[in-house]
């Protein structure tokens, strides 16, 4: 009976362990619902979140909502343009679903949809690969060859992964020809034909790999008893050349940054292929730069510009691009801007347009100036599409009223008053109106713009008269420019100097006389309303003057008043007969202050006098005389040492303890495939270390090195599996994390400590020093701009401990002369609003070397004063006493016995100075 009973026990347990572990995924399940429950309403409240579909997608894809899946990424594509790594696993997930002939046409239409807004190789790669799924069809091997032709125009100049596409290529070229081979005939040859053809169309361009494909194309040649002639070896070599050109770009977009090319490196990439290359390949580097940045405004506006000017007339290609820069940059005006201009040139049907306008104003625009930019280029635009269709005067004018209605009302409800300030949509409707022959509107246009607090700027009325001369009568003009010259306050002036133009043209004597009365009477009051304003203005500066000047009084009485208590109280402790040792005391301490009246001494008292006071506190009796009658040694004397007495020599500086800077752990073995990692930027993460350094080598351990808050300082022990990653790693020294030159070294086992890394202290001539800079300033930024008079070595921005910029940098060149031609152009030159100061980098004249003082930062600065020296170093400070005010006045020199003595006279030993005294004593 025991055997069923034990038996019965582990059924049990294991029914007990089955529904516990059911219970454990359900409350996940519930979990994980309850998020995709709150992230489907987060999107729909706010559908511009991206990580929050982002983290959507992923919770759906672990489950088995196929549907939801399907209609978050729908969603998702609506607002945003998916990543290739989001349309990748897309597509795949589609086509594992995928059963019928009809479900994978949609994959493929998925796989249209991916490129469209990607120029990327990955996603080519993919649909290649899908396509060759439909080859069973009739007219399968047509379909896939359009495929891989649009592949290879797209992405088959790429440098470092084009031949991906054209291996691809060539391997399914070669399928069909093995299928074909043993049958033999024209069909065979045809295809063998095929496969040498796209050996040849490869090896013309500059790809990475360019010499196996050569390899490749000669075995395939051998194969049929040919080899490749003349024209093949000479393209072959050009391509070569014009790779090696092209490797420095490439390389430069590797090292820049980690994710892809900064927008500088493919600065320089563009400007060489403008130059050098075909519009094919400056097209190709455009695609690759804005799908590694693709939230560049600078490079979608270069883009579209290059598309817009270069590549003329406009045409689907210039359209999608532009689709897609505002896509991934919805909020930038300047990108809607020139779509909708790049759309007119293309000549697409006003509806079209003005759908565009309407998603251009609805897609997150944040200032009135970007609403203002887009309506203006609709406005713009529907006026010269409406003249070309032959309306004109007052017919144009019915339908552009409406427009500028609409687009006024727009403004004012959504920014009030702050929506045009400058009345720039106003003056264009006057402008227009006057232009059609309706002045009457355009004048009351003008009456409106004045009455909203521009009606005494100068400026506005000489706008309106402008308009009046050229569209109106003589008549209209005088009044108004009475008008004007009554109410403008800032500058009339400038309203005379029009009005005396156009009399000096088409007006009499009277009609001069009339305004020149009325401009003297003017400029009375105008010049009493200046001299007032002026002598406000110099009572404002005389009453901040005054306040000024009496805080500053209220200060030295304070600091007065201040010393004083602090006198007083050191007078409740002095010693009452030490008159000297107080008058001593006020003169150090009351430098500054007047003269007082001299005050009587105190009356002597002898040693009898039970009025004298107690002795201070640690005062020491003179000791008694010895027994044999000579006077006791003075206070600090020190007989001299016994024979054979030997001093300690002093402790060696012990070695760092495990977990100090640079200091080893004891194990020779660990220590010697450990690395001390420094200059680490102090919000750096143990995780991005890790990340940085796992490619040399595997790691056992990594320490970061916190204080007692667990912040960084800034260093780190680096421990690998083996030695070599350990070297490895060594020759990564002052290698950038995050833009950061990061220092790795050995540990310090005892011994002479190596030398720590120091930055150069002398002059160097290839190297600038700048300052002044806009704390907004990036290093990108500074290489663009000096990258202009030569070669870079390296671009540093000097920040504070907690990572903000100081504002000043150093950039190093690879030759002098490019240096010294950046200091001439750059010095004392703008840059994003500031004025830069650039020079010679020097830092040894920064500390006082023999070349005189110099500015901070190194910066050679002849002609400024000598730092003040320090008190108590080289110079007394004022109110203070110095050090040999606190030696007794027996062991002080007077200035005469300290130059009487001989500088070359060795030291007398202690016995000497006894013999000495004693002499004296005699």
């Amino acid at each position: 009976m025991l055997v069923p009973v034990m038996d019965n026990h582990k059924e049990a347990d294991q029914d007990m362990a089955d529904n516990s572990s059911d219970s454990d995924s359900s409350m996940e399940d519930d979990t994980q619902q309850e998020e995709i429950t709150t992230l489907m309403k987060e999107v729909q409240e706010s559908p511009y979140k991206y990580d929050s579909h982002v983290r959507l997608i992923e919770l759906l894809r672990s489950s088995d909502s196929r549907q939801m899946l399907t209609e978050s990424r729908e969603t998702m594509n609506k607002y945003f343009p998916l990543s290739p790594t989001l349309w990748l696993s897309w597509i795949r997930d589609e086509h594992q679903w995928a059963e019928t002939d009809e479900e994978r046409q949609r994959v493929l239409v998925l796989c249209d949809r991916a490129v469209a807004e990607y120029v990327s190789v990955d996603l080519w790669l993919e649909y290649c690969q899908l396509a060759i799924g439909g080859l069973a069809a009739a007219d399968g091997p047509a379909r896939v060859r359009a495929v891989f032709e649009r592949a290879l125009t797209a992405v088959g100049l790429h440098v470092t992964k084009g031949a991906l596409i054209w291996e691809a290529y060539r391997e399914f070229e070669n399928a069909l020809y093995s299928t074909l081979q043993e049958a033999g005939g024209e069909a065979a040859a045809e295809a063998r034909g095929r496969v040498t053809a796209l050996f040849r169309r490869q090896l013309r361009q500059p790809l990475v790999g360019l010499e196996l494909c050569w390899a490749e194309f000669e075995a395939w040649l051998a194969a049929d008893g040919a080899a490749p002639d003349a024209n093949d070896k000479r393209n072959y070599e050009k391509a070569l050349e014009r790779l090696e050109t092209l490797q420095p770009l490439e390389e430069a977009l590797t090292e820049e940054a980690e994710g892809g090319g900064t927008v500088a490196a493919y600065q320089q990439y563009v400007r060489h292929e403008l130059t050098d290359g075909t519009p094919a390949r400056v097209q190709l580097v455009f695609e690759r730069a804005v799908l590694d940045n693709c939230l560049s405004l600078e490079l979608w506006q270069a883009y579209t510009r290059y598309l817009d000017f270069e590549l003329r007339p406009a045409g689907d290609v210039t359209l999608a691009v532009h689709e897609r820069a505002v896509r991934n940059l919805p909020w930038s005006a300047e990108l809607w801007e020139s779509y909708i201009r790049a759309a007119e040139r293309a000549q697409l049907p006003l509806e079209r347009l003005e759908d565009l306008v309407s998603r251009a104003l609805v897609s997150g625009l944040q200032t009135p100036a970007d609403v203002l930019l887009v309506w203006l280029a609709w406005i713009d635009l529907y006026r010269r599409r409406l003249s070309s269709d032959g309306r004109k005067g007052a017919e144009l004018m019915v339908s552009m009223r409406e427009q500028f209605n609409k687009a006024c009302e727009h403004l004012a409800q959504a920014f009030g008053m702050d929506g045009d300030p400058e009345c720039v949509l106003l003056q264009y409707w006057a402008s227009l109106e006057a232009a059609n022959g309706c002045l009457g509107e355009a004048t009351a246009l003008w009456e409106d713009i004045l009455s909203q607090g521009h009606d005494k700027s100068a400026r506005m009325w000489l706008q309106f008269l402008r308009l009046v001369q050229r569209f109106g009568t003589a008549e209209q003009l005088r009044k108004l420019c009475a008008r004007a010259m009554e109410r403008t306050v800032d500058w009339p002036e400038s309203v005379y100097e029009l009005w005396a133009a156009f009399e000096r043209e088409r007006g009499t004597l009277d009609t001069w006389d009339q305004m020149a009365y009325k401009y003297r009477v003017r400029m009375k009051r105008v010049e009493a309303l200046r001299a007032k304003e002026v002598e406000k203005q110099a009572e404002e500066q005389q009453r901040v003057q005054e306040k000024l000047e009496k805080r500053k009084q209220r200060d030295v009485e304070r600091r007065k008043t201040k010393r004083q208590e602090l006198r007083a109280e050191k007078q409740q402790f002095a010693k009452p007969d030490s008159a000297a040792g107080q008058k001593r005391k006020r003169g150090s301490e009351d430098a500054e202050d007047e003269e007082e009246e001299p005050r009587p001494a105190p009356a002597q008292r002898t040693a009898a006098d039970p009025a004298m006071p107690p002795p201070p506190p640690g005062f020491k009796k003179p000791a008694p005389p010895a027994a044999d009658g000579k006077p006791a040694p003075p206070p600090g004397f020190k007989p001299p040492p016994p024979p054979g007495y030997k001093p300690k020599e002093p402790a060696r500086e012990a070695p760092p303890k495990a977990g100090e800077e640079g200091g080893s752990t004891g194990d020779v073995e660990r220590d010697s495939r450990t690395v001390f990692l420094s200059n680490l930027d102090f919000n750096m993460s143990a995780d991005r270390l890790r990340q940085h350094w796992q490619s040399t080598g595997e790691i056992a351990d990594l320490r970061v090195v916190k204080d007692y808050k667990g912040r960084s300082k800034g260093f780190a022990y680096l421990e690998f599996t083996n030695i070599a990653a350990a070297e490895a790693a060594l020759k990564q020294d002052h290698s950038p994390i995050d833009g950061r030159p990061c220092f790795v070294s050995r540990l310090w086992s005892g011994g002479e400590r190596p030398k720590a890394f120091k930055y150069n202290t002398g002059m160097e001539r290839n190297k600038l020093f700048i300052k002044g800079l806009s704390l907004k300033t990036t290093a990108d930024t500074l290489r663009t701009k000096f990258s202009e008079f030569g070669p870079l070595k390296d671009v540093r921005l000097v920040t504070l401990r907690n990572g903000y910029p100081k504002g000043i940098a150093y950039v190093e060149f690879e030759d002098e002369a490019a240096a010294q031609r950046a200091v001439e152009q750059t010095d004392q030159t703008q840059l994003e609003g500031s004025t830069i100061l650039v020079a010679i980098s020097d830092p040894s004249k920064a500390r006082g070397g023999a070349g005189g003082p110099t500015g901070a930062g190194g910066a050679s600065g002849a002609g400024r004063p000598p730092p003040r020296p320090a008190a108590g170093r080289g110079a007394p400070a004022r109110g203070r006493r110095q050090q040999t005010a606190f030696v007794p006045r027996a062991l002080q020199k007077r200035p005469d016995q300290a130059a009487s003595g001989d500088p070359t006279a060795p030291p007398k030993s202690n016995a000497e100075f006894r013999n000495l005294l004693l002499a004296k004593k005699d």
